[in-house]
């Protein structure tokens, strides 16, 4: 069974790559890539007398939108210490031969040309993390500017407010949140007040690159003799006792001094917010939406008390593990320190966003990509967490006056990035290391269906996600009186956050 699905997987990185290869290296098919044409044969968007037509879930909508420009609010950087960040959600230039920049560039192109129309992008420096800050200016002062934009989770609680920045996207009548394009579960577990003011999928490459993960490092797993964790995964065992396990039988002292630093070997590297998306994994729900679409706390569980004494002592334990924070004096200690230490085959695990595969695509030896592992065996299901500062969630503000045809523009971009962006992330992340790791290809595929979503983590009220981090950091267990202690002012809170957008 197991060899079974292994052998077909690796046919279906081979027909992707492949499929990737062609698609590029023709310029984009004269249907656009994705095989919508209208019912004489004519290319989408070219012939006299558009037409709507089906193809699997996408509807061409045979709109002739006349030149017009639709700009998007973005991220844009030439250069950051993540590699990922030089690529932008909403635009690429021009193509390079780079499968993921020219994905991007193809995916707008067939947009334009399907719907004649002109993509533009509001670039923000990605250093600056203030898009959301960005993008409420022009609101408030009636710009009408930026037709969509992609906000940061971070900067959700700035747009979704009093003040009637957005738009409930599921009103947009021309977006259907029902495709397979949007991830259902954002969709299901974001519906506030039964209101979608942002919603996430393949329009996102950020969104993509947010998942956290566990990376592999392959060399200090077959030095060590250690379990294969990917089968591990099949089986529905890889759980933190056992990442504790081989983290403990590979982490030493290696110059002998008995003073765990830097040139030592340790079990996992990290940060301190490593311990919500621990948490996360392990299917602890901070906030659950009720029937009216209103957050309710659901923290305080005996699951939420023992997966804290499980993780704090082991993740606390400087033999074993190794923080961000531990050293000062760097600029960024996660690619200063971290990250060489990961590639340098000084840390078996790095608990880090996706993102972070980009920076390693140089790394000498071969490192490998799992899901973050469950509290136990009897957990049904491996489940996601996301770097808020990093996941990406689109927005229409509320000055847009073209809405219907904003959502045409939206839900092809969506499309259109489910056909060429998503695999040609998979192209870039795992092909291009290496073809022999098709177990990692898996691995993605499903840490890439396994994302969750709570309010509490992008809303932050009452600073709810820092009693976990705050017990982490002082090395303590006792969750019971740091919740006692915020338990009102975040109820108080979220009923802020309720009124608010319930006008």
């Amino acid at each position: 069974m197991k060899d079974n699905r292994n052998l077909k997987l690796i046919a279906l990185l081979l027909l992707v790559s492949t499929a990737i290869s062609l698609f590029i290296s023709c310029g984009g098919s004269d249907d656009n890539g994705a095989g919508v044409t209208t019912a004489a044969g004519d290319p989408a968007g070219e012939s006299e007398t558009a037409e709507a037509v089906t193809t699997s879930e996408y509807v061409n909508p045979g709109l002739d939108l006349a030149g017009e420009e639709y700009c998007i609010a973005a991220y844009s950087s030439d250069s950051y210490y993540w590699n990922a960040a030089s690529y932008c959600d909403a635009i690429a230039e021009e193509e390079t031969g780079e499968p993921l920049n020219d994905s991007i560039f193809q995916r707008n192109r067939a947009v334009e040309e399907m719907l004649n129309a002109k993509l533009t992008c509001y670039g923000v420096d990605v250093s600056s993390r203030n898009i959301a800050e960005e993008l409420k200016k022009l609101i408030m002062a009636g710009e009408d500017i930026v037709d969509f934009a992609f906000v940061t989770g971070s900067g959700l609680p700035t747009m979704m407010g009093a003040e009637g920045l957005v738009i409930d996207i599921a009103s947009i009548p021309t977006i259907d949140l029902s495709h397979s394009w949007w991830d259902q579960k954002c969709v299901e577990n974001m519906r506030i007040l039964d209101r979608n003011y942002a919603v996430t999928g393949d329009i996102s490459l950020y969104a993509q690159f947010s998942p956290i993960v566990y990376f592999l490092n392959k060399a200090l797993m077959t030095d060590f003799s250690l379990e294969n964790p990917y089968d591990l995964v099949r089986e529905g065992s890889w759980t933190f006792a056992k990442s504790m396990e081989m983290g403990k039988a590979v982490a030493h002292d290696v110059n002998g001094d008995n003073v765990r630093g830097i040139e030592d070997v340790y079990g996992m590297c990290c940060e301190v917010g490593s311990i919500n998306f621990v948490l996360t994994a392990f299917g602890v729900d901070m906030t659950r939406l009720d029937a009216d679409g209103v957050p309710q706390l659901t923290y305080n569980t005996d699951r939420t008390v023992e997966a804290i004494s499980l993780t704090i002592p082991y993740m606390s334990d400087r033999n074993y593990v190794t923080r961000a924070d531990h050293y000062k004096g760097y600029g960024n200690a996660f690619t200063e320190v971290l990250l060489p230490m990961f590639a340098s085959n000084r840390a078996l695990f790095f608990n880090n966003q996706l993102l972070v595969a980009m920076n390693l695509r140089d790394m000498e030896a071969d490192f490998g990509i799992l899901p973050a592992p469950k509290l136990d065996e009897a957990q049904e299901e491996y489940i996601g967490a996301t770097n808020t500062s990093w996941i990406s969630f689109v927005v229409v503000p509320a000055t847009n006056t073209k809405t219907e045809n904003t959502g045409s523009v939206i839900e092809a971009l969506a499309y259109y990035g489910q056909k060429l962006v998503t695999p040609a992330y998979i192209e870039t992340t795992v092909i291009t290391k290496t073809l022999r790791d098709s177990d990692s290809a898996e691995m993605l595929e499903l840490i890439l269906a396994s994302r969750t979503y709570d309010l509490a983590y992008y809303y932050n009220w009452s600073s709810i996600t820092s009693i976990a981090t705050g017990l982490y950091s002082s090395n303590s267990t006792d969750f019971a009186s740091s919740y006692a202690k915020s338990e009102a002012s975040i109820k108080a809170a979220i009923e802020k956050t309720v009124e608010a957008i319930g006008g």
